[in-house]
């Protein structure tokens, strides 16, 4: 176990819940704790605490857990898509890195797991703990600034669309950055058919606002597609993620 989780006072043991793993997804882990007065973060919809395994082969190894904030009328439609747009994006990350586009570099999509409470039945998101975690873009067009590790993410987001022919777009990619690799986790697909992919799939309106802020830099190909551009759908960008419930 982390020396810094085993040094913990008894009252913040007591304030630990208690997760044991959904049958939706496999893990080596079984059972897990999450210190609820830990905040990592907080976002516009989710909250975000740090825990560790406590049995299972990552017994002790460090995790963030995202759940989302009380009242929140997007979570049950995030969690049922959930599974198809990790295959999608695996897709696309698959065939980005066969293209060899950004070359000595491949990028890994991170797969998180859905937990359960014991107590309630709430869900929560569990994803590795990353070293210098970073958000290269979102779903309305912000970037990170303009290097090589921003202008590869960017030219895999570009790529996803010239390759489903229009019809998706994997953005809102975040990670961490490694000599030999880039480690993505927790993206979001946008396609034509609004909300396909969940509360963070804003339509085709949205997939011309992102290209509207988007620039190809280095390793973007002049042959691959673009949406037209509307300026009656421009919108301003912003880093957190936008969701919206399907009904609106």
């Amino acid at each position: 176990m982390d020396p810094g989780l085993a040094h913990l006072s008894v009252d913040w043991q007591r304030r630990t819940v208690y997760f044991s793993i959904s049958d939706q997804h496999t893990n080596a882990s079984t059972s897990a704790r999450i210190y609820t007065n830990r905040m990592y973060a907080s976002g516009a919809y989710k909250n975000v605490w740090e825990g560790y395994y406590t049995e299972g082969v990552k017994r002790g190894e460090r995790f963030i857990s995202k759940g989302f904030k009380s009242g929140s009328v997007v979570e049950n439609d995030y969690y049922d898509k959930e599974p198809e747009i990790f295959r999608l994006s695996q897709m696309i990350i698959d065939a980005f890195n066969t293209a060899n586009i950004i070359q000595g570099q491949r990028i890994i999509l991170i797969t998180p797991t859905v937990w359960i409470y014991r107590e309630g039945g709430s869900r929560k998101l569990f994803e590795p703990l990353m070293d210098d975690f970073q958000k290269f873009n979102s779903n309305t067009g912000w970037t990170d600034t303009d290097d090589l590790q921003s202008y590869a993410l960017q030219a895999l987001s570009h790529f996803s669309y010239h390759l489903t022919n229009g019809q998706s777009l994997l953005c809102d990619l975040q990670g961490s950055v490694y000599p030999d690799r880039y480690e993505l986790i927790d993206p979001v697909i946008m396609s034509q058919e609004s909300f396909r992919y969940g509360p963070s799939d804003l339509g085709p309106k949205a997939i011309s606002n992102f290209f509207y802020w988007h620039h190809c830099g280095l390793y973007c190909k002049p042959q691959w597609i673009k949406p037209s551009f509307d300026p009656s759908v421009r919108c301003a960008m912003q880093k957190g993620t936008v969701m919206r419930p399907a009904h609106t």
